[in-house]
């Protein structure tokens, strides 16, 4: 499919982000590389394989950090978000009825204890959006009343100027 000088490449991406690739730099609107080339050596097709590898091995790493939550007082429990694989366990009778429940209230306690700080940040933040829009609206509502009355004191002028100028013609 691409040329052996590339292998490196893709032998670390899996087979259909590979088929994908190829199909991308067949149809690319701007530039599509024809077919016949595509089995040859050319500095786009690297580039492009290149960034798709950094593509797919970032959103490994982020799969990794997920995975590899840490919490001390649940050793069993990778990460905070697995009450659905804890539940799993417990039907499934791998996991101590009486271990389930405790570690079932240690995930709700961390849950809580973490997203609760969360949510309330959120709260904060939203709450000063909130004061600096009503703030901003304040602002522009007073501009608009500055706007009126120059407005009506320029027409006030104008008129008094017409009658004005219809006596010296």
């Amino acid at each position: 499919m691409f040329h052996p000088d590339y292998k490196h490449i893709t032998d670390k991406l899996p087979a259909s982000l590979v088929k994908r690739a190829y199909q991308r730099l067949l149809h690319h609107s701007h530039t599509p590389i024809p077919l016949e080339q595509i089995s040859e050596k050319n500095g786009q097709i690297e580039d492009y394989l290149h960034h798709t590898l950094k593509v797919y091995q970032n959103s490994l790493n982020r799969k990794r950090k997920t995975m590899n939550c840490k919490n001390p007082v649940q050793p069993e429990v990778s990460c905070p978000l697995t009450m659905h694989k804890l539940t799993d366990l417990s039907q499934r009778g791998a996991l101590p009825e009486p271990k389930a429940k405790e570690l079932k209230q240690q995930l709700l306690e961390y849950n809580r204890d973490t997203f609760g700080q969360y949510m309330q940040n959120l709260d904060k933040t939203h709450e000063k959006q909130i004061e600096a829009n009503r703030q901003m609206r304040l602002e522009i509502r007073n501009l608009k009343l500055r706007v009126q009355e120059v407005e009506s004191y320029l027409a006030y002028l104008r008129s008094m100027s017409n009658p004005i100028s219809l006596q010296f013609q």
